[in-house]
């Protein structure tokens, strides 16, 4: 399925609340963020709600925004990480964005309630995936 192949070329990102967005996302601790309900549609108006393992996205990611990184493990155990291009932050809300491999991708997360939206295009397929992100916390010996 083009829309799986296409999708699965990118990982995702997100924020959480408290200071996460304080200095320009550069003091923010690594964040987690479970992709919950992808909605795919291609150029032909098929659209449908579907699965992260469905469409061959990571069900967590792994948000790094001082190193401009997102990493994760895809449903047949490749991990993959990607760059994060630019960022934006505005009213409580930041926004990342990025391309890989022909796919742009833009995500806009909102501080207060830890909501998340992503948006996935190329020229066949576009997707919006809906979901939330808290902050990694460090582990304790």
């Amino acid at each position: 399925m083009r829309t799986a192949a296409i999708i699965g070329l990118v990982l995702l990102v997100g924020n959480a609340s408290g200071g996460a967005f304080a200095a320009g996302g550069k003091n923010v601790e690594p964040l987690l963020c479970h992709l919950m309900k992808p909605l795919a549609c291609d150029a032909r108006n098929n659209c449908g709600f579907s699965t992260a393992e469905i469409m061959h996205l990571p069900e967590f990611v792994k948000v790094d925004v001082a190193a401009m990184t997102i990493s994760g493990e895809e449903p047949g155990g490749q991990f993959l990480t990607a760059k994060i291009e630019n960022m934006q932050e505005e009213d409580q809300r930041l926004v990342l964005y990025g391309s890989e491999n022909g796919v742009g991708w833009s995500m806009l997360i909102a501080k207060p309630r830890n909501k998340m939206t992503l948006t996935l295009v190329d020229d066949q397929v576009a997707a919006v995936i809906f979901g939330a992100c808290s902050r990694l916390q460090p582990a304790t010996p």
